[in-house]
């Protein structure tokens, strides 16, 4: 009686313990959705959604300048936006999966979208590390003590030399 009691105990105990680190994982995590148009002027984002977040139409500041901070407490399985470039004048639109492809700890990072120089869409993480290098690439500003890791269209940290 007293094997199956223990071993009763030893079950719960080790099954109380995984359902607290997996109620960590997939629950809640603050961390913020970013898009800065002066990364890249030639593009408007007409259209975004994000873990149950959405803004039908984004309009500009008066500057010209679209910015956008939204933060969120759940990890959305894909960004959906809609663009249009502005020296062509065609609007796109596309789903950007995410799923499996953001870091575990996403608590205080960031997702920022930014359109390269051929007007297409690249999706960051953002996330904190500490003794990472400074990284410059967005114009935004600089990211001290954080790792950027790039999800899409291709996964690749990105190294800082």
């Amino acid at each position: 009686m007293k094997t199956t009691l223990r071993s009763a105990l030893r079950l719960f105990s080790i099954t109380s313990i995984f359902l607290t680190l997996s109620a960590c994982a997939l629950g809640p995590t603050h961390h913020v959705f970013i898009y800065q148009g002066y990364d890249n002027p030639d593009v408007d984002l007409l259209e975004w959604e994000y873990s149950g977040y959405s803004r039908g139409r984004t309009f500009s500041l008066p500057n010209g300048i679209t910015q956008i901070s939204h933060g969120v407490n759940l990890l959305g399985k894909d960004l959906k936006i809609k663009w249009r470039d502005n020296f062509t004048q065609k609007t796109y639109q596309t789903d950007i999966p995410l799923s499996g492809k953001l870091p575990f700890n996403m608590h205080n990072a960031e997702i920022r979208l930014i359109f390269n120089e051929f007007n297409q869409p690249e999706v960051y993480a953002i996330h904190e590390s500490p003794g990472a290098k400074k990284y410059f690439k967005f114009k935004g500003g600089v990211y001290t003590n954080k790792l950027v890791k790039q999800v899409y269209p291709i996964e690749q940290e990105i190294k800082i030399e």
